[in-house]
């Protein structure tokens, strides 16, 4: 999945009526957009990079007027506030796939920011799928390329 991949999101099962598209920038750092259908709204997800070794990556979105962030890929926060939105845990049983786990939303009555807060959960697993991929394939091609190599 390359920059430019859609992804469709519906209420409820595969059949449900959609609530939301988003076009995934699968890049190291880069933008996604998300586009409401119920009302119409864009959201920009923008993306950095893990800066050194020790700060996380951190996705940023602005939505009716107030900023939030993902702090690394488990807790979102409203800016301004420092407060908790969500919390992703990842599955802790053993052999349990890493994109497994529980989204927890705080209770809010808006329920386009809870929809937004999965969304945005969804989108980030997409890219750091696309990349874990894109890093196999390189090494398969590599190994592929040094095992040619070695034979001539």
């Amino acid at each position: 999945m390359g920059p430019g991949s859609m992804v469709t999101f519906h209420r409820g099962e595969k059949t449900g009526p959609v609530i939301a598209t988003a076009d995934c920038c699968q890049e190291k750092q880069g933008s996604s957009k998300i586009e409401m259908v119920e009302p119409p709204t864009t959201v920009i997800l923008d993306h950095l990079p893990r800066r050194m070794l020790v700060l996380p990556p951190k996705t940023t979105f602005t939505f009716d007027g107030k900023k939030y962030y993902w702090k690394g890929y488990t807790d979102i926060f409203e800016e301004k506030a420092d407060k908790l939105v969500g919390q992703y845990l990842p599955a802790s049983n053993d052999g349990a796939d890493p994109g497994t786990g529980h989204l927890v939303v705080a209770e809010d009555d808006n329920k386009q920011l809870s929809d937004l807060v999965v969304i945005s959960a969804v989108v980030m697993q997409q890219r750091s799928d696309a990349r874990k991929r894109a890093v196999f394939d390189i090494t398969i091609y590599s190994n592929i390329l040094r095992d040619l190599l070695v034979r001539v």
